[in-house]
């Protein structure tokens, strides 16, 4: 199926002048549960994994996996089908694992290899055991098929030079407490999983972020989110595709295209995995809402 993104509900770059210049483009994955196969681009699922390369596993003592376990698939990309991911050279293929339930800054790790090269497919990976809490799934993403839509979207207003951010509170059309949190998101930061963008940082502020080798600014490889789009009921996201409108709240229907991954990102929120602009191999780094 496809998913398509509502228009936003205002033109910012006519109702804020200058803004226009900062708009961004994201693809939104629009996961949803499938059977993605080893070489294409999904969430969870099977990864390309040569069987002469060692399977990553967990070095902290404190997550909640066991220290030793083997990390986690979340993501697999290619760059056939994410022109916008810069590649290291003689790349073509990025695989994203982590250890499930810690949300360090650590947590994920990001492997870049040549699709070509895997000829001897690990078909058989060591799994991480769930443990007997309820909440040990919410960690493991089910396999999940992609549908990428390309959209534009704004970064976080902390991101604004001081005088677009003043431009932007005196449009403000009501109280400044609302304004951020409910109508700039709705046209602002795209959420959900995603390729590029920006991040929204409503819960936590936003970090100084930094390539520790170049001091070059880092891009948003991948957002992980527990939500799709604002499941409150009170109102309909302008992020809810349009093909899914129909979709009765609280149903499990309407529950599968909200969280069709699974994942419990922190406590319901979500997370970046960036990494440098400058060479995609300096630094990787995580960070959680």
């Amino acid at each position: 199926m496809t998913h398509t993104s509502d228009v936003p509900p205002v033109d910012l770059s006519r109702v804020v002048p200058g803004i226009g210049a900062h708009i961004r483009h994201t693809v939104r994955l629009h996961p949803r549960p499938g059977a993605p196969g080893l070489r294409d681009s999904h969430i969870g699922g099977p990864l390309l994994w040569p069987t002469a390369e060692e399977w990553p596993r967990c070095a902290a003592a404190d997550c909640y996996l066991y220290e030793g376990a083997p990390l986690v698939p979340l993501a697999q990309l290619t760059a056939a089908d994410f022109p916008e991911i810069t590649f290291p050279d003689d790349t073509d293929l990025v695989q994203l694992l982590w250890c499930g339930g810690d949300w360090d800054s650590e947590a994920v790790r990001v492997f870049w290899r040549r699709a070509a090269d895997v000829t001897d497919v690990l078909t058989d990976p060591p799994t991480s055991e769930l443990d007997d809490e309820p909440m040990a799934e919410e960690f493991f993403p089910r396999p999940c098929v992609l549908d990428p839509e390309r959209v534009p979207e704004y970064p976080w207003y902390e991101e604004l030079p001081d005088e677009l951010r003043a431009r932007l509170r005196a449009w403000i059309p009501g109280p400044a407490e609302e304004y951020y949190p409910q109508l700039y998101n709705e046209v602002a930061t795209a959420p959900g999983f995603k390729v590029g963008g920006s991040m929204n940082w409503s819960t936590t502020d936003m970090p100084q972020l930094a390539c520790p080798i170049c001091s070059a600014p880092p891009v948003l490889l991948l957002q992980l989110d527990t939500y799709e789009f604002d499941r409150s009921g009170d109102r309909v996201s302008r992020w809810q595709p349009l093909e899914e409108r129909h979709l009765i709240h609280h149903t499990p229907e309407y529950e599968l295209a909200c969280e069709p991954t699974g994942l419990l990102v922190g406590r319901g929120s979500r997370g970046g995995v960036f990494v440098c602009s400058t060479n995609p191999e300096h630094w990787t780094g995580f960070f959680c809402q």
